[in-house]
C-alpha cells in the first residue's frame, strides 16, 4: 500500500477527484451552489441532508430502522429502549452526506 504522498504524485488521487469530485462539483455548480457566496456551504449541505433522507426512508436499512420508523440511537435512548437502539440512527444517514456535501466540496 502507499502512502498518500505517493498516490498523490502517482496520480490515484487525482484519478478519484475526476470520477467522485468533479461530478459532485458539477452538479451543484448546475443548481448555482459553487458560487462565492457564504451561504452556499450551508445550502449544499441541505441538498445533501435532503438526499439522505431520501435514501434513508426509500431503503429503510435495518441498521437504523425496524418496522418503518427509526430506531433510537443508543447514547440517548433509555433503558427500556436500549435493546432496541442502533448506534448508527437514521439521521446520521442525512447528516453524513450534510457534511460532506456542506464541508469538503
Amino acid at each position: 500500500m502507499s502512502t498518500p504522498l505517493e498516490q498523490a504524485t502517482d496520480g490515484t488521487l487525482s484519478r478519484l477527484d475526476h470520477a467522485i469530485l468533479d461530478p459532485a462539483e458539477d452538479f451543484f455548480d448546475a443548481l448555482g451552489l459553487m458560487g462565492p457566496s457564504e451561504a452556499a456551504p450551508l445550502m449544499r449541505a441541505g441538498v445533501g441532508a435532503g438526499l439522505g433522507y431520501v435514501v434513508a426512508y426509500t431503503f429503510q436499512p435495518g441498521f437504523a430502522f425496524k418496522d418503518g420508523k427509526p430506531r433510537p440511537w443508543k447514547v440517548t435512548a433509555d433503558a427500556a429502549d436500549q435493546a432496541e437502539a442502533t448506534w448508527f440512527p437514521a439521521w446520521a444517514i442525512m447528516g453524513l452526506p450534510a457534511f460532506v456535501f456542506g464541508a469538503m466540496i
